[in-house]
């Protein structure tokens, strides 16, 4: 067992005073865990949650436009299907990301 994001990480093992949730908690985390470690070998991993959050970050930091242009090449991008199987495509995790930055490019002229 992994303790490292333990509430109280002074705790040994697991003991009475642990409570059930605790160690719950840890095996949804191990398998959470599994899963993304699957989903990354198998390249289908779904790239729009993390671009969609880079477009926030960039209206955070006031970069508008730039925010903009990603946000409506990632809708752009899903709007014609491009997406991997979770969301009922057939491409993989590199060939979305790669379609957004092809709609970028397009966007921007080059």
């Amino acid at each position: 067992m992994c303790f490292m994001s333990h509430p109280r990480p002074t705790t040994p093992a697991p003991t009475p005073t642990h409570s059930l949730f605790d160690i719950i908690q840890l095996d949804f985390l191990s398998h959470c865990f599994l899963y993304s470690v699957s989903l990354l070998t198998t390249e289908q991993a779904n790239p729009v949650a993390t671009l969609w959050t880079a477009s926030e970050m960039l209206r955070w930091l006031g970069e508008k436009e730039a925010a903009a242009l990603l946000l409506e090449s990632v809708e752009a991008v899903c709007e014609k299907g491009v997406a991997t199987p979770d969301l009922g495509g057939q491409q993989t995790t590199a060939e979305v990301t790669s379609a957004v930055c092809e709609e970028i490019e397009g966007r921007l002229g080059r």
